[in-house]
């Protein structure tokens, strides 16, 4: 399924995916489309994805109309293999009061390239993203700035059973009230480049 130009706004969702549930078992190809003001009083603020998923351009959030969830506030990405390869467009302003204020990945592979944005989201953990349950991240581009964590990981926090690879892209400007201001990793890390 092809989404462009498409906007969701202000909705409320008692489950998942305030703005957009996708689960269907068709991969989701996200162009160009904005996703903000929406709240789900379960996971997944804007959108919850679990198939594939593209996303290449387009907003999920903005300022003064981010999107809330209790576990990610702009994203929930649960595929157990499946990938959500993000690539351009930006995720920004968004909340979870749990974890992953910009993403929470939750399985499967998360890659962060090129033109990505996850940027001013804020969550206890997490505030850019938080990445759980043997979920894998490559992370080859974008930028992953100015989030906030309440607790740990401003930029990035991930559990015992993770593992993340940075080979580019830029991780700055994050804070955490307690630790990780840029990341916060409890599961395998590697970095061979990025800034």
């Amino acid at each position: 399924t092809t989404v462009t130009g498409e906007s969701c706004t202000c909705n409320e969702c008692g489950l998942s995916g305030g703005g957009l549930d996708g689960a269907s078992r068709v991969a989701l190809d996200w162009k160009c489309c904005t996703i903000a003001g929406n709240e789900a009083t379960g996971d997944g603020g804007g959108v919850a994805v679990y198939v594939s998923f593209n996303l290449s351009g387009g907003t999920i959030g903005g300022e003064n109309k981010g999107n809330k969830g209790v576990e990610g506030g702009g994203v929930l990405f649960s595929g157990t293999d499946k990938v959500m390869d993000f690539y351009g467009g930006d995720i920004i302003y968004n909340e979870a009061t749990n974890s992953g204020g910009g993403i929470y990945h939750a399985s499967g592979t998360l890659k962060i390239r090129d033109n990505a944005n996850i940027s001013q989201n804020k969550a206890k953990n997490g505030g850019g993203l938080m990445v759980a349950f043997s979920s894998k991240v490559e992370i080859s581009g974008g930028q992953i700035t100015n989030n906030k964590a309440s607790n740990n990981g401003g930029g990035i926090t991930s559990t015992i059973d993770t593992a993340i690879a940075v080979s580019g892209g830029v991780i700055s400007a994050n804070t955490a009230a307690s630790r990780g201001g840029g990341m916060y990793a409890m599961g395998n890390v590697t970095i061979s480049g990025g800034t």
